[in-house]
Order: structure tokens, then C-alpha cells, then sequence
């Protein structure tokens, strides 16, 4: 009988193909195939990546809806059209990869109905985004569907595999559940140079590379740029990330005027051209689970970042590069001196893989 797989991935997946869940889809499929006979994709309503031509694993996308009522309908819709794979398919493990409460909440119904194990990869930090909501109605959402919801999913989950040792520790005490792993990573395959030596400018430049928006970090933008600029104007800020917050945006261009620059969002090929035109690498966001995939691929380039009142897995990863004082961390930044964050042996490729093995063995084996 043949050893099915399936992974239960987010809608906008083809659209977004260069961000960090992509990219652990990526991982995950390569390295599946040399367990499974089979690796299937359940995703998103329309196909913008052609998986069905790769004879590596199979692509089942959602049931069509209309768009008007994708908000509306998503979870729904992601669990029916997950049950009607599995009835047809009967994979032996599902794995949800992304939201929890909606691939964790479809993979959960599932698991349950046919009777199959399954696991949660969490990447965000769904559970504390309510209290960066001003607007009360969302703040009820947030709350009850990615808060508790979420919490409840991975309670009950099978098997999960944290994105660090700090979330692992985390979750594990406060669910008890022997069966949690975590994995540092997993790596880009595009390896990054390391600058050997960078050339004299007179700017410093420094990079922030996330969403425009509060839950993000974008928030503290303004001030950072406004206090480094009226101590020292022999800086620069290149901003790369989509535009979710008008008010942040042109406060932005308002304070940083000729020393900022805007840039939307660019694929894993070229952001590696930024980290060679940068110093510095600032992280703010204000919630998360998982290092940032950006932050692990600008250390691996050689080049220096700091976080601000980082927490769990960041906070461990970043260590004495971690501040929680803004007004530190703007010091920091106007020192111009800035070191690299140096990483263990469980951040090297062999290691994650090695590691990956056999926890997905494990769970082959039960």
C-alpha cells in the first residue's frame, strides 16, 4: 500500500511563491518524497504555480468561490475541500503548514473524521495579534479565531515542529504533549556570500525588510528615522515591503524625505543585492514564532542585525543583539558599529536536515 502524504498549505501561496512559507513548502516536498510515495499540495482556490506538471507530488486546489466572499468562506471552504481529498485519497499523515487556525483548523476536522495523524508546523504568532488591533471588531476576530482557536488546535495536534527551541519550550510546558519537536529553519537553498570586506561610504545604510504596518514593527519607523536623522543625517534607510498602513507610510516619507528609500517587496534572488548595499538589518515586529527567515539569511550574508523587545524564538536567536529599550537600540544605530550574530552548528544545513529526518521518520514509523 502506498505512503501518502499530504500538506495543507495557505491560499496565497502562488501568489507570494518568495516568502518564507513557499520556501518551507519547498523544503518539505524534497525532502518528503525520499520518505512518501507520495507528496501531495491541498492549496489555494486558483493554481498561480503550475504543481501539476512537476511528477513529484500531485497540486489539489480549493473548491472555486466567489472572491467577494473569500474573507467569508475561507476556513470553510479550506476544510470541505480538504475532506474531499481525503475521502478520495486517504493519505497516511496531513501536514499544515502556515495559518493554524485555518490550514490547522482544516487539518484538525480531518485527522479526526478519517482517523489520520497529523502535524502543525506553526510560523506565526497568531495568538497575541488581537492586542496590536485598534479597531475593536477585529480585535473580537483576532481574539477568538487565531487566539484561541489556534491554541486549541495545537493543544490536540499529533505532532507539531516549532520553529525554535524557545517556542518549543514554550508550548511544551504550557500543553504537556510529548510529541513536539522543533527545527531550526529550514535554510534557502541560494547561499549567500558573505562579504569579505565592504567598501567605505560615507552613509550607513540600514535595511527593514517586513510589511508597512504596526503588527510588523513599522510602527517605530518614524521615530527611529526622525531620532538617528537629527543627530546624524549620514544615514540611509532602504524600507523594502508592502504598503499596509498609509498613515505609518507617509509619516515615513514625511521625516526621511532624500535618506529613505521605499521599495516593494522583492523575491529571495535579489534581496540578497540590498544585504551588500547595507550595514545594518533592524527587526521590529512586535509579534512572532520562528527566528524571521530574513534574519537568518542576512546573517548568513554577512551582515549585522538588531531586534527591538524581541520575544521566544527572535529574543534566542538575536541574544545580546536584542534590545528593549528603543532608545538603546537607536544608540546602537548611531554607533555605527555593529556585530555579527554568530551562529551554532544546529543552524547548518546538514544539521537541520539530519534533524528533519528523523523526526518525519518517527512519525513514519507509528
Amino acid at each position: 500500500m502506498k505512503k501518502i502524504v499530504c500538506i495543507k498549505c495557505t491560499a496565497d501561496l502562488g501568489v507570494h511563491g518568495h516568502g518564507a512559507e513557499a520556501h518551507v513548502i519547498n523544503y518539505f516536498i524534497e525532502r518528503l518524497n525520499k520518505i512518501y510515495d507520495e507528496v501531495h499540495i491541498v492549496g489555494n482556490e486558483v493554481s498561480y504555480l503550475n504543481y501539476k506538471s512537476d511528477k513529484k507530488f500531485n497540486y489539489f486546489p480549493y473548491i472555486k468561490k466567489l472572491p467577494i466572499l473569500s474573507k467569508v468562506l475561507h476556513i470553510p471552504i479550506s476544510t470541505l475541500t480538504l475532506l474531499r481529498y481525503c475521502k478520495k485519497n486517504k493519505p497516511n499523515l496531513i501536514i499544515s503548514l502556515g495559518a493554524v487556525y485555518s490550514n490547522g483548523f482544516a487539518a484538525y476536522i480531518c485527522a479526526k473524521w478519517y482517523n489520520i495523524k497529523f502535524l502543525i508546523r506553526p510560523a506565526e504568532d497568531y495568538f497575541n495579534t488581537w492586542k496590536f488591533s485598534d479597531n475593536f471588531l477585529k480585535k473580537i476576530y483576532y481574539y477568538f479565531f487565531r487566539n484561541l482557536l489556534s491554541n486549541y488546535i495545537i493543544k490536540n495536534s499529533d505532532y507539531a515542529i516549532f520553529p525554535g527551541y524557545a517556542s518549543l519550550k514554550y508550548y511544551s510546558n504550557k500543553f504537556k504533549n510529548k510529541n513536539y519537536f522543533y527545527l531550526n529553519g529550514p535554510l534557502h537553498k541560494i547561499k549567500f556570500k558573505k562579504e569579505k570586506k565592504k567598501i567605505k561610504k560615507k552613509f550607513k545604510t540600514i535595511l527593514f525588510v517586513a510589511p508597512i504596518s504596526d503588527l510588523k514593527g513599522a510602527s517605530f519607523l518614524p521615530f527611529i528615522i526622525k531620532s538617528v536623522l537629527r543627530v546624524d543625517q549620514n544615514f540611509k534607510f532602504i524600507i523594502i515591503g508592502e504598503n499596509n498602513n498609509d498613515y505609518i507610510y507617509n509619516q515615513i516619507i514625511a521625516i526621511g524625505s532624500k535618506n529613505v528609500k521605499l521599495v516593494n517587496p522583492v523575491s529571495n534572488n535579489k534581496i540578497y543585492d540590498y544585504f551588500k548595499q547595507s550595514d545594518l538589518l533592524i527587526f521590529l515586529t512586535k509579534v512572532g514564532v520562528g527566528v524571521g527567515l530574513i534574519n537568518l539569511e542576512a546573517t548568513k550574508s554577512g551582515l549585522p542585525a538588531i531586534s527591538y523587545n524581541a520575544t521566544l524564538d527572535v529574543k534566542n536567536f538575536f541574544k545580546k543583539n536584542n534590545y528593549n529599550n528603543l532608545n538603546l537600540f537607536i544608540d546602537k544605530i548611531l554607533s555605527k558599529k555593529y556585530e555579527l550574530i554568530k551562529l551554532d552548528k544546529s543552524w547548518s544545513a546538514k544539521y537541520i536536515d539530519k534533524k528533519f529526518y528523523k523526526i518525519i521518520k518517527k512519525i513514519h514509523k507509528e
